[in-house]
């Protein structure tokens, strides 16, 4: 699918302020729910809490921070080091704790668990730059940290690094036969996504993790997990998440996106709210997208990819990309100043907040930039006033069925006269409106009558 392009808007960015003197020497960047966690200079590392300003958080000045870490929640993070040390920090602590089992393991990618408990991690995969996948976990308490030796539960067999690693964990209705007899239980089973440098590939299988794996050892079963073939032209691929947030105000995986050398993919997880194993993935081409007053004699692959519900972001050393998936249109393009050469960015899935930063920076910008949300965004977010105003002009059919979405809602809370206006508009019939009315034992005749004056 190619990249449609129309008049682009520009979108401005918050820088933000890091309370130091030179924004200079940023090395990674952690974005979750709760916290922001910032390496630089070396070994300088800044934590930013919710509605709190940024604190030093002391780290030991033998070691050079290579990489950071942090769950969807933040309430675990991992630092790891250019000499292969790996280092924990909860959220609720400045103590940086040494992970002594995690030493000489050159770590590219840290799939979390999804857990809110600041006791444990639940186990979680690591990504080593050997191609490996390890099964590690942490418990914490008051006597310390208690850590898990760190098990291999799949082999690559190449010296591709794992540069993306996720899971995501479902229940299924099963069956098995005990003493003769069938019994019904609910098995827990797991997708695990991993990015190598030219391959992606999605495993299935029941809990625990070497279970899943199991399988995949055998070499035909392992080459059908590879879903994108596609051989990256690149040093370093990625994977990104996108997540939501359920009604419990817990994180679901939904989204999984990743580079290839002529394209963003990405796939679905779950469809309004149901738990669903993978589906057909979708491109974004990188080939619809051409700079302004540039000619590129080749394909320019975005340094960094992030994903959310609507938009599909881009970024370039020197430039910010976004399409919306909908339509495939670039719908914003920002050009940064000369030397800002960016590095990375991450979408923020409860703030709905994309980051971005380069080595002099960090910039924030939020994802509701929309120069007009359609009605259906609108009933998306349970605005069904402003839905069914900016419906009036689209088809009459759609306007009538938000009237009676809308209508319903007015009954429910018990404002019965707006909600007979609404229905007048609506397409409910009625003797489904009477019989609405005959339920909560009002009086007809009054309503009734504003319902005929209303038509």
């Amino acid at each position: 699918m190619e990249i449609q392009t129309k008049d682009i808007n520009t979108i401005w960015f918050n820088r933000v302020d890091l309370k130091d003197d030179i924004l200079l020497g940023i090395i990674d960047v952690a974005v979750s729910s709760n916290s922001v966690l910032v390496a630089k200079d070396r070994n300088n590392l800044r934590r930013k809490s919710v509605k709190e300003e940024f604190e030093d958080i002391v780290f030991p000045s033998e070691f050079e921070i290579s990489r950071v870490f942090s769950d969807p929640y933040g309430i675990h993070s991992i630092i790891t080091t250019t000499s292969n040390e790996s280092f924990y920090l909860p959220l609720n602590s400045k103590e940086i704790i040494p992970l002594i089992k995690l030493h000489g393991i050159e770590i590219s990618s840290i799939g979390f668990s999804l857990s809110k408990s600041t006791s444990y991690t639940d186990y979680f995969l690591i990504g080593t730059t050997s191609g490996t996948i390890l099964s590690y976990r942490l418990n914490i308490s008051s006597n310390g940290v208690y850590e898990t030796d760190p098990e291999v539960v799949f082999d690559f067999f190449s010296l591709n690094p794992v540069y993306g690693l996720a899971f995501d964990l479902y229940e299924m209705q099963s069956e098995r036969t005990l003493e003769g007899r069938t019994q019904s239980y609910i098995e827990v089973k797991a997708v695990v996504l991993a990015v190598t440098t030219n391959n992606y590939y999605s495993f299935i299988g029941s809990m625990p993790f070497d279970k899943v794996f199991e399988e995949y050892w055998d070499k035909k079963k392992f080459q059908e997990s590879s879903i994108q073939a596609s051989k990256i032209s690149m040093l370093e691929n990625e994977l990104k998440l996108f997540y939501t947030v359920n009604s419990n105000r817990i994180f679901e995986l939904h989204t999984a996106a990743w580079k290839t050398d002529s394209s963003v993919c990405y796939q679905n997880f779950r469809a309004k709210g149901a738990r669903n194993l993978p589906i057909l993935s979708q491109d974004t081409l990188y080939s619809g997208y051409q700079r302004k007053a540039q000619i590129k004699k080749h394909l320019e692959i975005p340094k960094a990819i992030a994903i959310s519900d609507r938009y599909v972001y881009m970024l370039y050393s020197d430039n910010l990309t976004v399409v919306l998936k909908e339509t495939s249109q670039i719908e914003y393009s920002h050009d940064f100043m000369i030397g800002e050469n960016m590095k990375q960015m991450a979408y923020e899935a409860h703030s709905r907040k994309l980051w971005l930063w380069s080595r002099k920076g960090v910039y924030q910008l939020s994802d509701n930039f929309k120069t007009e949300e359609t009605w259906k965004d609108m009933l998306d977010s349970f605005n069904y006033k402003e839905a069914l105003q900016k419906a009036r002009n689209e088809d009459k059919k759609v306007y009538s069925a938000i009237a009676g979405i809308y209508a319903d809602k007015k009954f429910a809370k018990g404002n019965y006269e707006k909600a007979i206006e609404l229905y007048a508009e609506s397409s409910k019939t009625f003797e489904y409106i009477v019989l609405k009315l005959l339920s909560k034992g009002k009086s007809l005749d009054s309503l009734i009558s504003k319902f005929n004056k209303a038509i």
